[in-house]
């Protein structure tokens, strides 16, 4: 927590006593309103408040080695989301905003990614709001949540897979702001399933613009506790935490378009969890390595402020069905 403290809002030195991390917090706050575009007056209307006093407490107390209060330790958790807003991709770049940017080494990794990351809709109208993300790996087949595969057939109301070969389903790639190059293939059948972990392996039809596109190396290892990490997928708007999303992920870009949300994984394990920002869409995104461009995970799950869950790629190299339809030569 100290380490992901100081990373969001500089809480190093000159912060020793209370007072200075409140006044730190506190500036970070500024900040991120300035983010919105949004005076003060008009942010705590919104109820865009953060308790820069207890998460000042939290932080003074993880520093002597206590554990501090839930309520404080809440405090911190939710100004270090806050105040670490997710980066919009426009036209195949990433707009940082006011945020501190990543190196350039680490934004040429993501937005490499950002090219082999796409949002999976529905074949209907509604063909740029993503009912998840994922990532491909191979020209002919994509990685996303398994549970999306099966929201693809509860919403068509047809329980068997073979309903798939009917395009029920859609990549759509160029999701991005201000794009005008949106383009979609077909999702027509599942590869492989993996027995335990929420992961499925989906064929595409065939396209010759996806031999263009670049495809992810995927780790074979677990991520290391702490790793600085990036979340790329498709959010959406989500009612149950409608003040929380347009914090973090601000005012600009239409719903549903690329974002890239930076975190760190906060407890590793095949099933690791991380703290960066995600919404409804997200589920299937790449889990990216900053530092290398790596994909170390298959972002699945989520708790409002507590954690996300994320399958580790090294799971999927350990079974040998997912391993071999995804091409060992993908693992590094």
């Amino acid at each position: 927590m100290l380490e992901r403290a100081t990373a969001a809002f500089g809480a190093g030195p000159g912060t020793e006593t209370e007072a200075a991390l409140v006044a730190a917090i506190a500036l970070h706050h500024r900040r991120a309103i300035a983010f919105l575009h949004l005076d003060p007056r008009e942010a705590q209307g919104q109820g865009l408040q953060i308790d820069a006093a207890g998460a000042a407490r939290a932080i003074a107390a993880l520093r002597r080695g206590d554990v501090p209060p839930p309520d404080d330790l809440d405090a911190l958790e939710l100004c270090i989301r806050f105040m670490r807003p997710a980066w919009l991709f426009r036209k195949g770049s990433i707009e940082f905003g006011a945020s501190a940017p990543c190196s350039a080494g680490e934004r040429a990794h993501l937005e490499t990614a950002g090219r082999f990351t796409l949002g999976v809709t529905l074949d209907t109208e509604q063909r740029d709001a993503p009912i998840g993300s994922g990532f491909l790996v191979a020209a002919d087949r994509l990685i996303t949540n398994d549970h999306v595969r099966k929201d693809i057939l509860a919403r068509w109301g047809r329980p068997d897979d073979r309903a798939l070969a009917d395009g029920l389903a859609l990549a759509r790639f160029g999701l991005e702001d201000g794009a005008t190059d949106r383009w979609s293939v077909a999702i027509i059948g599942v590869v492989a399933r993996h027995p335990s972990e929420d992961v499925v392996v989906l064929r595409l039809a065939a396209d010759p613009r996806l031999a263009a596109l670049p495809l992810p190396a995927l780790a074979e290892g677990e991520p290391a506790l702490g790793a600085e990490i990036a979340v790329i997928g498709h959010p959406l708007p989500d009612a149950r935490n409608p003040l929380f999303g347009s914090a973090v992920f601000g005012t600009g870009g239409a719903p549903g378009v690329r974002r890239a949300s930076p975190g760190r994984v906060i407890r590793g394990g095949a099933r690791f969890s991380h703290d960066c920002s995600t919404l409804g869409g997200s589920s299937g995104s790449p889990v990216i390595d900053r530092r290398t461009g790596v994909v170390v995970g298959v972002h699945a799950c989520g708790a409002f402020a507590v954690r996300n869950g994320a399958v580790a790629t090294a799971a999927l190299f350990a079974e040998p069905a997912l391993r071999e339809c995804i091409g060992r030569q993908r693992f590094v």
